[in-house]
């Protein structure tokens, strides 16, 4: 959205070289909107002029958009104005990433027990303050994954008494405030549990989310159709979040989803076989909203505008957004490793590879 739009010569051109490589194509046809799904973005912190931009690279206006507060302290936990700032008065339904153990410490038990409810009371009337009362929050995200401080793997329950403190204190200032429970792809740090342990219950969750990236430690990392077999049928796959969510009658969202090129090689590259595939099963299942990492951060490359990746970003327009159809492929072939950063995010991902068997991904928590 923010950079050139491909001229169709070049993108046919690009698609032709893709498809000569891979030894194998897919004819497609002219995209349409993913079912009723609200489409989103991340474009870096506080930046909805940037979202915008990407509307116009897509030919769509993005219904939705993802922040991140910092967790430095309880201070700026409470008190995010700079992002509320800059987000209100805008069109974007924002879900906003709200760190729950802040940088100076603290423990899930102690979250559990009430001992922090005084910092989310402030952070409600910060949101109400602001216009932004019925805002999504996606408190504690990625909590199966051992990256952040809140970390649920090895006390679920108390995650989930948190939880169940945390939108209890809130709702109590602002009834319209929804919420989202949103473990990454894959069991991760929470094979012995699974993270359904960490369910704080229905009365609780507005959305069950889930954000997947097309990186792979599998056996076959190498192969496309290898790597989305891993991310639907594994343990908190995209088979169980949809069944999961299905039964305890919740809407599903996608707040992080992207292609990857990593420098251990372990990222899938441009590869439109990803986008296709996550563009029918957003269309086969019942989600709320999706929304791509246009950002590209110490874990790797994501952005599609940056011509990184050429076919990925193709047919990503094709079937998401206005642009006109094209013929691609599940090509692997590796993009450029340029780098841009239109913006500060609180929040530094760093995914490495793994130490534990079924980890996809470690990030620091700034």
């Amino acid at each position: 959205m923010r950079r050139r739009r491909f001229a169709q010569s070049a993108a046919a051109f690009l698609g032709a070289a893709a498809l000569a490589f891979a030894g194998f194509f897919a004819a497609t046809v002219p995209g349409h909107a993913a079912g009723s799904a609200g489409i989103g973005v991340y474009r870096g912190a506080a930046s909805p002029g940037q979202v915008g931009a990407f509307g116009t690279w897509l030919g769509r206006s993005p219904g939705y958009a993802l922040d991140f507060f910092a967790g430095d302290t309880w201070a700026t936990i409470e008190s995010p104005d700079w992002w509320l700032n800059s987000w209100s008065g805008t069109r974007y339904n924002v879900e906003y990433s709200v760190p729950i153990i802040p940088g100076t410490g603290g423990t899930l038990q102690e979250g559990a027990a009430g001992a922090y409810n005084s910092h989310f009371q402030k952070l409600a009337q910060t949101l109400v303050a602001h216009g932004q009362g019925n805002t999504i929050l996606r408190l504690g995200w990625e909590f199966n994954g051992s990256w952040y401080k809140w970390y649920a793997g090895n006390d679920p329950a108390a995650f989930a008494a948190y939880w169940r403190q945390i939108v209890t204190t809130m709702r109590a200032v602002s009834p319209g405030l929804r919420f989202d429970w949103n473990p990454t792809n894959g069991a991760n740090g929470m094979s012995a549990t699974g993270v359904e342990a960490a369910y704080p219950g229905d009365a609780y969750v507005d959305y069950i989310g889930t954000d997947v990236y097309d990186q792979s430690w599998g056996a076959h990392y190498t192969d496309p159709a290898a790597r989305w077999n891993e991310y639907v049928t594994q343990r908190n796959g995209l088979n169980w979040v949809a069944s999961f969510a299905s039964a305890h009658g919740k809407p599903i969202s996608i707040p992080e989803w992207g292609l990857s090129i990593r420098s251990d090689g372990h990222g899938g590259g441009d590869n439109a076989y990803f986008i296709q595939h996550m563009y029918d099963w957003i269309t086969a299942n019942n989600v709320a909203f999706h929304m791509y990492f246009e950002f590209d951060g110490s874990d790797g490359a994501h952005r599609l505008m940056l011509r990184q990746f050429p076919i990925g970003a193709a047919k990503y327009r094709q079937l998401f957004g206005g642009a006109a159809s094209v013929t691609s492929s599940s090509s692997t072939i590796r993009g450029r490793q340029e780098r841009r950063r239109t913006s500060l995010r609180p929040l530094a991902r760093v995914r490495v590879r793994p130490s534990g068997a079924s980890r996809r991904g470690v990030g620091a928590y700034a």
